[in-house]
């Protein structure tokens, strides 16, 4: 029912609203004329074998693992422990994560017997409340922020709004660091970075009425970088135990790729001039255009104009394009909620009226208290005359989604151990999909709207912020606080996210043969192929941390409190 809800909001928002493209637009070429297809193709294979190598480098990493009782294991190189080991040091057994929240309503027993679908309820539940905070408040609360107070573009995307998207996922890991002391967190920024990576592109695919050209460069120097970032957490989380200065290091790099962005244009213009050199040693300048790529060009053309009479404030001050799509698809999400609650002004006040189905009475009836709630505690910056609050809108706003984060957290918690499910298996598999829902449903939109380099972009510039952010500075907090203990550091309870992790590298590099396979081209063909590569992936990285393959999770200590 949450996805036929869902459903419901998607065209509801959607209709009467979606830009009309034709044909010759979704068949253009979606790169500036200093950055064509024929230009990128010597890039691709680059990237591609840069990605490959990397994946290679860090597979091979032969590192003794961590025994059990805290002594290397040297006898193997790799992260098998012996059942017999195992066996022998259960002892060693990992804090059961639900002892860090209160006591719960209903005993193991009676959950086991069915009362965990009330944990279950309540989670949708609180997932749907924090898609309400994020899409109605937060995300123009920082649209706001950045028109009052003339912030750039560029620095408006690689901080408020990366901040805006990924809020669901600090606040997950500031509750697995410091309270639950679990890896929960971890496993919800691995599993979102997978769903942004392949699932987003899924979404997008399948939901497309026709294919969405890829910009080249945008797609390429965020594919590097995002392997660049995840070289460097596997890097980090090699001993599973992430010290002040490791956590340092991902703050930092995240301060190099913000300092890159600022300077997009200045670097791309760099690599034209690169790329135009070898393109005049191999003698291919002289090639003419042929028909068709005439036909992208002016296409394009076409398409820019209509696309830029559609700006907002804040995105015309973008420098170039590719400012526009650093910016994501959030601009947009809040225009398309805003001029939706215009029209459906039943959506608090009044229930809707029956011709729009019995799933948008459900829903209205859902959220009803939710958005009463919210309506009495946060600032509407969306009306003209709440703007000048947005400041208090966004501060309010990133209570509300700590208190929900903590709600979920507690709820997963709960229902893992409930079913005995590792809490790195509940952050893979289901709180990472709440808490990327509202981009996947932004995404979709996006996607409807024509706009296929939009959505990727922003999604691989999300994995970016999760990774080196959202996990970076609550560790780097958080091992600072306790760097004069004996135990100066923060440890990783399961051994199997490092091969999580580590496969992230080949779903960006799948990513990109597929579009690239598909002359970047997003359709439904690519949607498809993603989408089973997310399920297996998914069904991998869950069956290691189950122990399937070998044991890389100590059993979980028994519970005080049953």
């Amino acid at each position: 029912m949450f996805l036929l809800a869902y459903n419901s909001i998607l065209d509801s928002m959607s209709s009467g609203r979606r830009m009309e493209y034709n044909l010759e637009l979704s068949q253009s070429t979606t790169l500036d004329g200093v950055w064509d297809r024929s230009k990128g193709k010597p890039l691709i294979i680059i990237v591609v074998l840069c990605i490959a190598i990397i994946f290679l480098c860090v597979m091979s990493d032969d590192s003794p693992p961590e025994h059990p009782s805290g002594k290397n294991d040297t006898g193997h190189g790799n992260k098998t422990i012996e059942l017999r080991l195992y066996e022998n040091f259960t002892t060693n057994c990992t804090p059961p994560p639900i002892d860090s929240f209160p006591q719960d309503l209903f005993t193991q027993e009676e959950r086991r017997h069915g009362f965990v679908l009330v944990h279950i309820a309540v989670s949708i539940y609180v997932f749907y409340c924090l898609a309400i905070i994020c899409d109605e408040y937060l995300v123009p609360s920082i649209d706001c922020i950045c028109e009052e107070y003339h912030v750039s573009s560029s620095i408006a995307g690689a901080t408020f709004m990366a901040i805006a998207t990924s809020s669901p996922e600090l606040f997950t890991n500031v509750i697995g660091t410091f309270l639950t002391k679990g890896d929960i967190g971890i496993g919800t920024v691995v599993g979102s970075a997978i769903i942004n990576v392949l699932g987003v592109c899924a979404c997008c695919g399948i939901a497309a009425k026709n294919p969405l050209p890829v910009d080249v460069y945008p797609l390429t120097r965020d594919c590097l970088f995002y392997s660049a970032t995840v070289v460097l957490l596997v890097f980090v989380m090699r001993n599973e135990q992430i010290f002040w200065h490791e956590a340092l290091v991902l703050v930092l790099a995240y301060a190099i790729y913000m300092l890159v962005m600022l300077n997009n244009a200045t670097v791309k213009r760099k690599l034209d001039n690169i790329i135009g050199k070898i393109r005049s040693t191999l003698g291919l300048d002289s090639k003419p255009y042929d028909e068709e790529d005439m036909n992208q060009n002016s296409s394009r053309i076409i398409g820019n104009s209509s696309l830029r009479s559609e700006r907002t404030p804040l995105m015309a001050a973008c420098k170039d394009e590719d400012e526009e799509i650093f910016m994501s698809n959030i601009l947009y999400r809040s225009r398309i909620l805003a001029a939706g609650d215009a029209e459906a002004k039943w959506s608090l006040a009044k229930p809707p009226p029956l011709e729009k189905g019995v799933c948008a009475i459900i829903l209205w009836v859902m959220s009803w208290p939710p958005r009463f709630v919210f309506t009495l505690t946060i600032p509407d910056c969306r009306k003209e005359n709440w703007r000048k609050f947005s400041i208090i809108t966004l501060f309010v706003c990133v209570l509300w989604i700590g208190a929900s984060s903590y709600l979920i957290s507690w709820m997963m918690t709960v229902i893992g151990h409930t079913l005995s499910v590792p809490n790195s298996v509940m952050g893979l598999v289901f709180l990472s999909v709440g808490a990327t829902t509202p981009e996947i449903v932004s995404s979709i939109i996006v996607a409807r709207q024509g706009h296929g380099t939009m959505s990727i972009s922003n999604s691989l510039g999300s994995n970016i912020f999760n990774i080196l952010i959202c996990l970076g500075l609550p560790w780097l907090i958080r091992s600072s606080m306790i760097a004069g203990d004996a135990k100066n550091y923060i440890q990783i309870n399961s051994g199997g996210l490092e091969y999580s992790v580590a496969s992230l590298l080949l779903a960006v590099f799948l990513l990109y043969v597929i579009l690239a396979a598909n002359r970047f081209y997003l359709d439904r063909k690519v949607g498809l192929i993603a989408l089973i590569l997310y399920c297996i992936f998914i069904l991998f990285a869950s069956l290691f941390e189950l122990n399937v393959f070998f044991i890389v999770n100590l059993p979980i200590c028994k519970h005080m409190n049953n």
